[in-house]
């Protein structure tokens, strides 16, 4: 009898006789050896793998906050169990998690073990033990600690260096790069952490200003906002100071158009419906920001032709075009006007002593009340300041050099930073999404 003959006479027997070690089912499973005049003979069936997870992003934490969030994914025709691997590397080297559960989801319990990127995977078995394919690797669960407060800043590592975008923590450990400028410019981060806009020529001809640009946390998706850079027959000379909206939407913005009068600008973060909020004729409105209580337009104004004197602070109501004094500075200069996120206190950079290049920091809360002075012993340039998000302290630029903070009562100075040249220093939250995802990548 033939090898062939022999295991088809195999196969029927055991279906006839009903061999409980051999009780197959769709798909086939099994595996026959013969002995043949001296040599044995194998034929099999092997189990057709079932077919890769499906997995709903929206039903996936992305980012999160939790240590023991759940992962989840489609049912699989055939499977009766499911392998998942999870890791900090994308080739799933060493992964802190790699088992089998009977159902569509996992929760992680207490298996990741630190903060940042971990990559997860899972695949179908089916009830013979067979693996079908994997998910796609690039699964990933970016875990964040929840409302950690980081400060946004720009630096330079020496005079003549390129500006950059760092973070470090609150206390002022962990300091790393967020994006490498390769413009060299000085970037201020949106509110809601997705995006820096910044100023910069837009070519290199002769007598071209700044103009307004946008892009993404990541250096990605860079767009031109505005187009006043090129000198004109009005004698624009380019944008100036500017900040963003509370919305993280629109920005507010100076445009200098001769050397006696500047205009506030309004301009989508899209680049579109760019319009004059308003402007005070032969004079200079400079330094706008919006106070995100009730969105009126805070910003100093001195008259044409002088840096110095009669310079105030005013507040405008778009709702009426009313403009109401906030603060005479008799005749001192003033600079990086800022508000609190509960728009209830102002602060901004004064000169002690005119035109020394001293600078004190002033509060002021946004009725025009309670004006008065933060000095930090040692320190004679105090520039950039903004609030944290509770208000109760003030970051600053400390002598052109390193960032400190302050209480907003002028006691408890801190140092932040050393040997660096900084500017434009906010206070961010990781708990925002793309900012997360952006220093969670550098991990």
């Amino acid at each position: 009898m033939g090898r062939e003959s022999i295991m088809r006479t195999f196969w029927f027997t055991c279906i006839l006789l009903g061999a409980p070690a051999l009780a197959f089912s769709s798909p086939c499973d099994w595996n026959v050896m013969v002995w043949d005049t001296g040599y044995w003979y194998s034929s099999s069936c092997a189990a057709t793998p079932p077919a890769a997870p499906v997995v709903n992003p929206a039903a996936n934490p992305g980012t999160t906050t939790q240590p023991g969030a759940t992962l989840a994914w489609g049912a699989v025709s055939g499977a009766s169990s499911y392998r998942v691997q999870v890791a900090n590397n994308a080739s799933f080297t060493g992964p802190v998690v790699d088992t089998t559960v009977q159902g569509t989801s996992i929760g992680l319990g207490s298996a990741l073990t630190g903060y940042g990127k971990w990559y997860w995977r899972v695949c179908a078995v089916n009830a013979y033990g067979t693996q079908g394919a994997w998910t796609s690797s690039s699964l990933t669960l970016l875990l964040s600690k929840a409302n950690v407060k980081s400060i946004v800043f720009n630096a330079k590592q020496s005079s003549t260096g390129a500006w950059e975008m760092w973070i470090m923590d609150a206390d002022g450990s962990n300091q790393r790069k967020i994006l490498n400028n390769a413009t060299d410019v000085i970037g201020r981060l949106s509110p809601n952490g997705k995006k820096v806009a910044y100023l910069q020529n837009a070519s290199s001809a002769s007598g071209v200003r700044p103009d307004l640009f946008v892009m993404d946390i990541d250096g990605a998706n860079v767009k031109q906002l505005t187009n006043r850079g090129e000198l004109s027959d009005l004698g624009e000379k380019g944008v100036n100071a500017f900040s963003w909206y509370p919305d993280s939407q629109n920005l507010i913005y100076e445009v200098g158009y001769s050397s006696t009068e500047q205009k506030i600008y309004r301009i989508a973060a899209t680049g579109t419906g760019e319009s004059l909020v308003f402007n005070n004729a032969n004079d200079k409105d400079v330094n706008p920001v919006v106070n995100p209580r009730n969105n009126k337009l805070v910003y100093f104004i001195y008259d044409s032709g002088n840096w110095t004197p009669n310079r105030e602070i005013r507040v405008y109501n778009a709702a009426n075009a009313s403009q109401t004094t906030l603060f005479q500075s008799n005749n001192l200069s003033d600079f990086d006007l800022n508000v609190s996120k509960d728009g209830k206190t102002l602060v901004w950079s004064e000169e002690t002593t005119s035109l020394q290049g001293d600078f004190h920091l002033r509060v002021m809360n946004t009725d025009g009340s309670g004006a008065r002075t933060i000095t930090v012993p040692g320190v004679t340039k105090m520039t950039y300041p903004s609030f944290t998000s509770d208000g109760l302290r003030i970051l600053f630029v400390a002598d052109d050099e390193d960032i400190w903070s302050v209480n907003v009562d002028g006691s408890s100075p801190v140092q932040f930073t050393s040997n660096l040249w900084t500017a434009m220093p906010i206070w961010a939250s990781m708990s925002s999404p793309a900012l997360s995802h952006t220093l969670l990548l550098l991990k």
